[in-house]
């Protein structure tokens, strides 16, 4: 993926660049940025299996960031136009509002190395909490091999309410969205 971002920031063509995100109410109680191959969409459905064969894989990156006193989720991806990034992207982007900022928070555990969390937060979430989200965050590891891939829209663990205030796509309008 470094040599097809390279080429386009060379040539200043990011026509095969795509960019969606999500303005949050409120902060939220964590923030990530980090790369990753989506292996299911936020509903569970599996988008490409990692480990076989030699077809490449899509990589999607993913930013949960501060700004002025709320949260901003950005989602970048190259690929095909109904690839696996884009079909997670579209998945997320179905979620009611009301769900999104939950979703992104459990996606954050599931598949994020670069997590921040706010410590108060995390020591004020009950014991059986933060074991739920510690074995969301070490599924597909060596310490736990088999990855999660459950319908985070009904996740039963909330750990946020907060509305999407707006809703950004760079290239064009995102089907399905609300």
């Amino acid at each position: 993926m470094k040599a097809q971002l390279d080429a386009m920031h060379r040539s200043s063509d990011y026509s095969e660049f795509h960019t969606a995100g999500w303005l949050f109410s409120e902060l939220l109680p964590l923030a990530y940025s980090g790369a990753f191959r989506p292996e299911s969409d936020v509903r569970g459905t599996q988008l490409q299996r990692l480990g076989h064969g030699d077809a490449p894989f899509d990589i999607l990156c993913a930013t949960l960031t501060p700004w002025n006193g709320k949260s901003l989720l950005v989602l970048g991806w190259t690929g095909q136009p109904d690839g696996p990034s884009e079909r997670y992207v579209r998945s997320f982007s179905a979620l009611a509002d009301d769900q999104k900022a939950n979703v992104a928070i459990h996606a954050g555990f599931e598949e994020q190395e670069n997590l921040m969390l706010r410590p108060s937060w995390w020591d004020g979430l009950p014991k059986a909490s933060r074991i739920t989200l510690e074995a969301r965050r070490m599924a597909g590891t060596d310490m736990a091999p088999e990855k999660i891939h459950d319908d985070m829209g009904s996740a039963k663990l909330a750990l946020s309410t907060a509305l999407v205030e707006a809703a950004y796509r760079f290239d064009g309008p995102i089907t399905g969205s609300n």
